[in-house]
């Protein structure tokens, strides 16, 4: 959502395709704070890093329910923040 919100106006923030480096551009704009970025960077990195580690031993991708629990709990708060409440993003 943020990429295509500031693409417009911070060209950056759509230069890479990937999660990690269109976030990271977001906080490097100061478009949406450092932590928050941090916050969700380091949730993705532990998904990814479990998907991989699954698909490498060809495990299915699923994990447990109780897996992620924190990340989720912080990905669904932003959520909440900017989708539902619409909350401003200087705010975050």
């Amino acid at each position: 959502y943020w990429a295509l919100r500031w693409a417009g106006d911070y060209p950056p923030v759509v230069m890479y395709s990937d999660t990690i480096r269109q976030l990271e551009s977001v906080g490097s704009a100061a478009l949406v704070d450092h932590a928050v970025i941090d916050q969700l960077v380091d949730a993705y990195r532990a998904l990814r890093h479990v998907a991989h580690r699954l698909a490498l031993e060809e495990r299915p991708g699923v994990v447990d329910e109780a897996a992620f629990r924190t990340e989720r709990a912080t990905v669904a708060a932003v959520w909440e923040r900017v989708m539902v409440a619409g909350e401003a993003p200087d705010a975050l």
